[in-house]
């Protein structure tokens, strides 16, 4: 199964925001609903246009937009994804934290 992820990372707080989609998805379900998200402002144009291209993340300043696959639980395994995207950060001595989740 395939899910969405969107990211905001922000160095002010030192705090990533995730977004995680509801999962449960295929990967063509997955792709189109990011897509449909970049499409919609227009200021994403550009990262509209390499999703075109069916890569898996794109980024944004601060935000970046993925999709991922997972077996089971489609938050454990964003949260996992998350944790190795931040390790970049983390590795160069930034404290980065994830957010609280909402329920």
């Amino acid at each position: 199964m395939w899910n969405t992820l969107h990211v905001d990372v922000s160095l002010d707080d030192l705090l990533a925001r995730p977004a995680i989609g509801p999962g449960y998805l295929t990967r063509d379900e997955a792709h189109a609903e990011v897509q449909q998200v970049l499409d919609a402002d227009p200021a994403l144009g550009r990262a509209a246009g390499q999703w075109r291209m069916d890569v898996q993340r794109v980024r944004v300043g601060s935000q970046t937009w993925t999709i991922y696959e997972y077996d089971d639980e489609p938050q454990k395994a964003a949260l996992n994804w998350l944790d190795d995207y931040l390790r970049s950060f983390r590795d160069a001595g930034v404290g980065i934290r994830v957010a609280t989740l909402g329920s």
